[in-house]
């Protein structure tokens, strides 16, 4: 997850040092994000959007039920243009 970070946040080394812990859980992903939203007293969720066809952005399932559940406020970020979510992660 470190490379995720380090690429977005390059040329924002004050952000990349704000990044406190990464944790990797097992479970239904909407339900880990809530729970660790209220773990942790979470004042926003950030999530990532994907893109599927020629120009339309469609939020996965696991954002639209976090969005639809959460009672902390959620911002949705799409990938950089010209990304993929497969070359995002190289």
């Amino acid at each position: 997850m470190q490379p995720i970070c380090q690429k977005v946040l390059k040329d924002q080394k004050a952000n990349l040092d704000k990044i406190t812990t990464i944790e990797v859980c097992e479970g239904y992903p909407e339900e880990q994000i809530l729970k660790k939203t209220k773990k942790f007293d979470c004042d926003t969720i950030i999530m990532g959007a994907h893109e599927k066809g020629i120009s339309n952005t469609f939020l996965g399932s696991v954002a639209k039920r976090v969005l639809r559940r959460s009672r902390t406020p959620v911002i949705i970020v799409p990938l950089p243009k010209g990304e993929t979510t497969l070359s995002f992660h190289e």
